[in-house]
C-alpha cells in the first residue's frame, strides 16, 4: 500500500506530539510500500540523525514567523512553550493549512494518476486545524489521530487564567469556518482520539470516526521491573509539567496531611512554571528528605525511574492524552488519576484509581484515601499494577501500526463509510 504521509510535527528530540509522531510512524512505514513523509524543514537535523525507519522524507520550507506586535504577543502568552495551547494552535491554523497546500502542488500529479492508495494527515492533533488535503486530494483522506475538546471543568476558572488559555473560546467559533465542515466532509475516515473528541466533531460524520487515542509506548523502553519496588516505603512517581493545569501540589498536600504518607517517597520528573511554588510546599510540610525533584529527564532515564517506583500519581485537572500515564502503566505501576478526560478512560477496568473531579479539597482528601489504600495494601497494589501493564499492551506502537493498515483497507473500501 502506497501513502502519502502529512505530519509537519515530527521530531525524535522533541517532548509531546511530534515524538509522539516520530514513534508511531517508524512503527508504520516499515509496514508500507515506499511511504512518502513530509514535514518541515526543521526536521531535517533531527530525523537525519534518527531516520524513520522505510521511509522517504521529504522537507518543506518552515512557515515564516510572526513579527512585530503579533509575534511579542504570541511569545509572551505562550510564555516559553509551557502556556497558552489554544492561542498557539489558533495562530497555527494558517501555518499547517499554507503547509497542506504545498504538499498538495508537490504531488498533485502523483495523486491524480493514482499513484498513491491514500493520504494520512497525522497531525495537527487539534480538531479544528482544518485539512487542505481533506479538502481537494483526489485520493482517500485519513484524518489523525486527532484530539481535542475536552471543556474546562466547572470551579477551575483561576487555573484557566494561570495556563493563559485566554482564547480557549476561539475553537468553537473556528467550527463556523467553512474549511471546518469541507475538512470532514472530505476525509474518508477519522481517528479520534477519546469519547470528547468524538462528541465535539460534526454529528454527520460521526459515522466515519473511529476510536484510535494517539498516544503510545515503546515495548522495549517501558517494561514492569521483576521484583517489587518496596524498600523502606512505597515509591511515588510524577513525570509531566509542573503548571497549574497538573495540580501537583494536590499531592504534596495530600502526602503532608497523612501521617501514613509521609514515610512514603515521591519523585517528581519535569519541569515548569510552578516548581518553586511546589518546592516550598514540600518544605512547608517537612518533606524535604521525601520528595525529589529531578528536573526534566530524557525519556530512557523517565523509563527507568518509573521502573523504581510502585505508584504512578497524575493529579492533571484536564488532561487530553497523558502520554506519561500509558507509560506508567507499562512499567506496571498503580496510576492513581483525575477522572476527567483521557485519565479516566485510560484506567478503567481496574487498572488504576479514578478520583472523581471536584474541588481541591475533595482532591486532596480522594488522593490522601488513595495513596493510603494502596500503601497499606501492597499486595492489591501489585496486581492493580499488572492489570495496567497487560492493558498497556493495546497501545505499542507495534499494535498502533498494524491497526493502522486495517483501518487503510478499510478507508480504501469505502465499507460504511461517507
Amino acid at each position: 500500500m502506497k501513502v502519502l504521509i502529512s505530519a509537519p510535527d515530527l521530531n525524535p528530540d522533541w517532548p509531546s506530539l511530534p515524538g509522539v509522531i516520530y514513534r508511531y510512524l517508524n512503527a508504520l512505514c516499515p509496514l508500507l510500500e515506499e511511504p512518502v513523509v513530509v514535514t518541515f524543514e526543521h526536521n531535517r537535523e533531527a530525523l537525519e540523525r534518527t531516520p524513520l525507519l522505510g521511509a522517504k522524507v521529504v522537507y518543506l520550507p518552515n512557515g515564516r514567523p510572526l513579527k512585530g506586535i503579533l509575534g511579542a504577543l504570541v511569545r509572551r502568552i505562550q510564555a516559553g512553550n509551557t502556556k497558552g495551547w489554544t492561542f498557539r494552535s489558533a495562530m497555527g491554523r494558517k501555518l499547517i493549512f499554507d503547509f497542506e497546500k504545498q504538499v498538495y502542488e508537490r504531488f498533485a500529479d502523483s495523486l491524480h494518476q493514482n499513484l498513491f492508495d491514500l493520504v494520512h494527515r497525522v497531525s495537527p492533533m487539534s480538531p479544528v486545524v482544518p485539512s487542505y488535503l481533506a479538502m481537494v486530494s483526489p485520493r482517500p483522506v485519513v484524518l489523525g489521530p486527532l484530539n481535542g475538546g475536552l471543556k474546562w471543568p466547572a470551579g477551575y476558572r483561576h487555573v484557566l487564567l494561570a495556563e493563559r488559555e485566554y482564547l480557549h473560546w476561539v475553537r468553537f467559533v473556528a467550527k463556523w469556518y467553512p474549511s471546518y465542515q469541507k475538512t470532514f466532509r472530505g476525509a474518508k475516515l477519522i481517528l479520534a482520539g477519546f469519547a470528547h473528541t468524538r462528541q465535539d466533531l460534526p454529528r454527520l460524520v460521526r459515522h466515519k470516526v473511529v476510536d484510535f487515542p494517539e498516544v503510545g509506548i515503546e515495548a522495549q523502553k517501558f517494561f514492569p521491573p521483576s521484583s517489587s519496588n518496596a524498600q523502606g516505603g512505597m515509591a511515588m512517581i510524577y513525570v509531566g509539567r509542573l503548571a497549574p493545569l497538573k495540580q501537583v501540589d494536590v499531592v504534596i498536600e495530600a502526602m503532608g496531611r497523612s501521617e501514613i504518607l509521609r514515610r512514603q517517597r515521591l519523585t517528581i520528573v519535569g519541569e515548569g512554571p510552578e516548581k518553586a511554588k511546589l518546592q516550598a510546599l514540600v518544605a512547608h510540610y517537612g518533606l524535604s528528605d521525601q520528595v525529589t525533584f529531578t528536573g526534566h529527564l530524557p525519556h530512557a532515564q523517565v523509563a527507568e525511574a518509573m521502573a523504581r517506583a510502585d505508584i504512578f500519581v497524575f493529579p492533571s485537572i484536564k488532561e487530553l492524552g497523558a502520554g506519561g500515564l500509558i507509560e506508567a502503566m507499562a512499567s506496571g505501576l498503580a496510576p492513581v488519576v483525575i477522572d476527567y478526560g483521557a485519565p479516566g478512560h485510560l484506567v478503567a477496568e481496574g487498572c488504576g484509581i479514578r478520583i472523581p473531579l471536584g474541588s481541591r479539597e475533595q482532591l486532596v482528601r480522594g488522593y490522601m484515601k488513595s495513596l493510603e489504600q494502596l500503601v497499606l495494601d501492597p499486595q492489591e497494589t501489585k496486581e492493580m499494577g499488572r492489570r495496567a501493564f497487560r492493558k498497556s499492551k493495546r497501545y505499542r506502537f507495534a499494535e498502533k501500526a498494524k491497526a493502522t493498515l486495517s483501518l487503510y483497507e478499510k478507508a480504501l473500501a469505502g465499507s460504511g463509510l461517507g
